[in-house]
């Protein structure tokens, strides 16, 4: 077996110090009233556990699951598995290293650093997932035979159950967010209309591809891409696009940094809309304030992205109709 990164073994521990205030909630939990708040904890906690492959913590989670899940609920059993999961994820934990006593997370600097590693998961995750649900609902929108059909239903499911997942271990919410200040109504075609431009900042190759094709349905159309914070300005500066789609976690310049450029920078209405895999909420509510015209979780959903566009032609048109 390969053995892991520094940085994949630094998030691993980052995550053992973190499993065990979520433990001592979880055992506060069981002890008491609420059996369902356990069963949350415990499931968040096995998904977040097969994410960095903390294998041992998962199937004691998915233990206490069975355990609460009896009827009536088995507590002994659910109590002997969390201290199966503590004793699993204390082994993750640097040498010294205490585990903690008490049942809450800490503030500050430690609720920081898992915001981060949060983060830091959903993106990672979610970039490569988008483009396997995204191509997949290219193909459904497409016309295949009834077996592909089947095929293709199954992978959209089963990446459907994955977001599932990566949003219980991302603890946040992965419900799709409206694209604010963009209609979603659908364009009438216009004889003498310029192309629509679109600029899509983007690293991942993958991503960027997806974001093309899915955009081809638009014949009025015309695509820019930009693999970088620095590229994607300059594009916006010299060919004044009607829309950009921006990716947060670029290789040069941080995405929130391209937005205050783009935002401060054109003398004409930019909408910019975010298009990124961290998908807290609050997260997108505060780029939203600072200027975002929208917010895209990835992986990203094809028609809400064809009704962005659609909508901003319509609305493109509305304004140069006279009447």
């Amino acid at each position: 077996m390969t053995p892991p990164s520094d940085e994949t073994h630094g998030l691993r521990v980052e995550f053992a110090e973190e499993v065990q205030w979520r433990l001592a909630a979880l055992a506060d939990a069981v002890g008491g009233p609420d059996v369902a708040a356990a069963v949350r904890i415990a499931h968040t906690l096995k998904g977040s556990s097969r994410v960095l492959a903390l294998e041992g913590v998962a199937a004691a989670m998915e233990r206490v699951e069975q355990a609460l899940g009896a009827d009536p609920p088995d507590l002994p059993s659910a109590q002997a598995a969390i201290e199966s999961a503590r004793a699993e994820a204390e082994r993750e934990l640097p040498a010294g290293a205490a585990a903690p006593a008490g049942g809450s997370r800490g503030t500050g600097e430690e609720a920081e650093a898992w915001s981060r590693l949060v983060s830091q998961l959903a993106h990672d995750l979610r970039t490569p997932l988008n483009a396997i649900s995204g191509f997949a609902r290219l193909l459904q929108m497409s016309e295949i035979g009834a077996a592909e059909r089947e095929y293709v239903d199954a992978i959209l499911q089963a990446a459907g159950e994955l977001e599932q997942r990566i949003g219980a271990a991302a603890d946040a919410s992965a419900a799709a967010r409206p694209a604010a200040g963009v209609p979603s109504a659908a364009a009438e075609p216009g004889a003498a209309r310029p192309p629509l431009t679109v600029l899509c900042v983007e690293d991942d190759e993958v991503s960027g591809l997806l974001v093309r094709r899915v955009l081809e349905r638009r014949p009025d159309v015309r695509l820019l891409v930009a693999r970088g914070g620095e590229e994607g300005i300059a594009i916006a500066e010299a060919q004044r696009p009607d829309l950009v789609l921006l990716d947060l976690r670029l290789p040069d310049v941080d995405g929130e940094e391209v937005l205050r450029r783009l935002r401060v920078g054109p003398a004409w209405p930019l909408p910019v809309v975010i298009v990124s895999g961290d998908a807290q909420l609050p997260r997108a509510a505060a780029l939203e304030q600072a200027g975002a015209s929208g917010y895209l979780s990835k992986p990203v959903d094809v028609e809400r992205l064809l009704a962005l566009v659609d909508g901003l032609r319509a609305r493109e048109g509305a304004a140069s109709d006279p009447d």
